[in-house]
């Protein structure tokens, strides 16, 4: 009988890591039939999809709480193939709150369970570590810290490096890029990315784009250049950027080609502060949630900062706003600042070049596939 594996993701980026990994997955056993909760990457290499993931991304505590039948009904779903039996294993992907659920579920049916790019529940203390070691196989881990963390919990724990490690590259030469967006290298660029939910664009576009109207004012030959993430559509960005009366660059994809020709990154918490940091570009990382999933969430926090960028360099590298000092007026302040003192930027850029190393090899969904298979096969070597 064939083996079957269950691949659960909850946003985009889940998808983009789910296809890659099961794309080795089958190369390595290609009888092996995947399904899973995920979005047009992952049917595209070959899973079949049980459940679209677009509407499941979310950000921040209370913010769950609009999802929450959609969640509920989703969970429920998958429960049913859980304990149907007829998988061999499951293999969830970040997206920790609803994950963390699906695992214990599985344990209590001894389905195995593997979680690639591990939840980072490091952040909110050891409870949930001690909960996750007892429902989890085996955890791959992206970030080099979080072996020791997952180790010292009981874990089985293999750190398989970033996934963008190898795969931050631009598709455009530098001068052809500036010509295919329309923009002058001779003035300032400074590159806008608000979020890929729709979430962090209503909450982080409209302070950005005041900044960029401020500016704008201090620096009247700078441009501002917006790429669009997969996961927005346009009009979720045309509307603020009309109301905001600026001339705002709106490229659908290309994102890292925008971030190599900008001087300067107004951008959201999240893995694109990565992406940014391998391209090594200066940032100013800005971070805003409800007040009450804020509140929550730092009651909860057992560290002060949320750039993933500043916390594997184990210090502040580029600026964070956080919450009430997320206004338009200081991420002004910052901007001008860091572009204006040479020597800062300089140091910035130079601190960012030792960020990449850090992050372990290339092929991160090419070892934990072979884990996973080995596992499953108990085959010594692929």
């Amino acid at each position: 009988m064939k083996k079957k594996i269950l691949i659960i993701t909850g946003e985009s980026s889940g998808d983009i890591h789910g296809a890659a990994l099961s794309r080795y997955l089958t190369s390595f056993k290609p009888g092996l039939q995947i399904f899973g909760v995920g979005g047009t990457e992952m049917k595209k290499s070959g899973v079949h999809i049980l459940q679209d993931n677009k509407e499941m991304a979310v950000v921040g505590v209370l913010e769950i709480f609009g999802k929450i039948r959609l969640l509920y009904k989703i969970f429920k779903k998958i429960e049913y193939e859980i304990v149907s039996g007829k998988y061999s294993a499951l293999v969830l992907i970040d997206y920790p709150t609803f994950n963390m659920m699906l695992a214990w579920l599985a344990s209590k049916h001894r389905l195995p369970v593997f979680y690639y790019i591990a939840p980072q529940i490091w952040v909110w203390g050891k409870s949930r570590l001690k909960l996750l070691s007892r429902m989890v196989n085996k955890m791959f881990v992206i970030l080099p810290f979080e072996k020791e963390i997952y180790e010292n919990a009981g874990m089985d724990v293999e750190f398989v490096g970033h996934p963008f490690i190898g795969e931050v590259k631009t598709a455009l030469e530098k001068d052809k890029a500036y010509k295919k967006f329309g923009l002058d290298k001779s003035q300032k660029i400074i590159g806008i990315l608000p979020g890929s939910r729709n979430q962090e664009i209503k909450t982080l576009l409209p302070v950005m784009l005041d900044s960029a109207r401020k500016i704008k004012k201090k620096i009247p030959g700078s441009q501002f250049v917006l790429p669009l993430a997969k996961t927005v559509k346009n009009d979720e960005v045309s509307g603020p950027i009309k109301q905001s009366g600026l001339e705002i660059k709106v490229i659908d994809g290309f994102t890292y080609d925008v971030i190599s020709i900008s001087d300067l990154l107004m951008v959201a918490s999240g893995s694109v502060t990565l992406e940014a940091a391998i391209l090594k570009k200066p940032m100013i990382i800005v971070y805003k949630l409800h007040f009450i999933s804020y509140i929550l969430a730092r009651l909860a926090c057992h560290i002060s900062t949320i750039g993933l960028v500043n916390i594997i360099a184990g210090k502040e590298v580029v600026p964070e706003l956080q919450q009430r000092n997320a206004t338009s007026e200081n991420i002004t302040s910052w901007v001008l600042k860091v572009l204006a003192d040479e020597e800062y930027y300089e140091r910035i850029k130079q601190e960012l070049v030792e960020i990449e190393p850090l992050m372990g090899k290339k092929g991160a969904a090419q070892t934990t596939a072979k884990s996973i298979i080995n596992y499953l096969y108990e085959e010594k070597s692929l």
